[in-house]
């Protein structure tokens, strides 16, 4: 298998700083990806979204598939404590006087196997074949369970897109995990609510259509960040691709 990615994080055109992280680990049959939008007062959001990049980087430097017997379970196990550790890090050292926390969301790839890893609004999509599908659900006000329905599609409500989870915010640490097998190649974008909130669902699967089709992943990246740019960009934008390939289907291709 080949994995090939990138990503950015800009402050747009709104904000003061950037309290989105990102990070990008991959070597031979492996890969973590990480993406996170912190939020807090004063600078305590991108301290907490640094957090858990740091958390989830050491990780990374020490990892090795035989610790864990080459068992995916284990490894996405382990990757949930390390976001755990990152958790009561912020609650101790940020939350107490007042809220501090950032969304999480992990892909975790090995072999042909993928495992995601969330906690908040920020989202993971994938591309594969003709399917274009988003595989996590924000955890917002609207979207909890047993919540009103009328009450809920009111756009005015003035609960709609509070956020309900998140890295820090309270202990014990609750995230949503989801594994499954990849059979095809396939194209994942991950994005913080700045993205996906200013541009169209159109918008982000051309991305990851181009990223599939063209080598130069950078180029469609930055193309999509542009469109949120021409929305108006009023919150921080971070995006990663990740491009997931059979070598057998890149010989192929040519």
């Amino acid at each position: 298998m080949s994995l090939d990615c990138f990503g950015l994080s800009e402050t747009g055109m709104v904000r003061r700083n950037n309290q989105d992280a990102f990070g990008l680990f991959h070597r031979d049959e492996t890969g973590l990806f990480i993406i996170a939008d912190g939020m807090g007062g004063l600078a305590n959001g991108e301290k907490a979204s640094g957090l858990v990049l740091s958390e989830l980087s050491g990780w990374w430097d020490s990892f090795s598939p035989a610790l864990f017997g080459y068992d995916f379970s284990r490894m996405v196990s382990s990757v949930v404590d390390a976001l755990e550790c990152a958790n009561g890090k912020i609650y101790r050292q940020y939350s107490q006087n007042e809220l501090c926390g950032t969304t999480a969301t992990v892909l975790f790839l090995f072999r042909n196997l993928y495992g995601i890893i969330h906690a908040g609004d920020s989202r993971c999509y994938m591309l594969r074949r003709s399917q274009w599908k988003c595989l996590t659900m924000d955890e917002i006000w609207e979207n909890q369970p047993g919540a009103d329905r009328e009450a809920r599609m009111r756009q005015d409500h003035p609960n709609r897109g509070l956020l309900l989870n998140a890295v820090g915010v309270q202990e014990p640490f609750e995230c949503r995990v989801s594994t499954d097998e990849l059979k095809t190649n396939a194209v994942f974008l991950l994005c913080t609510d700045g993205i996906y909130k200013s541009c169209s669902d159109n918008d982000m699967k051309r991305c990851a259509k181009d990223c599939r089709k063209h080598h130069n992943m950078e180029t469609a990246v930055k193309k999509l960040a542009e469109t949120v740019y021409r929305y108006g960009a009023r919150d921080n934008l971070t995006a990663a691709a990740i491009r997931y390939t059979h070598e057998r289907y890149r010989r192929y291709r040519g």
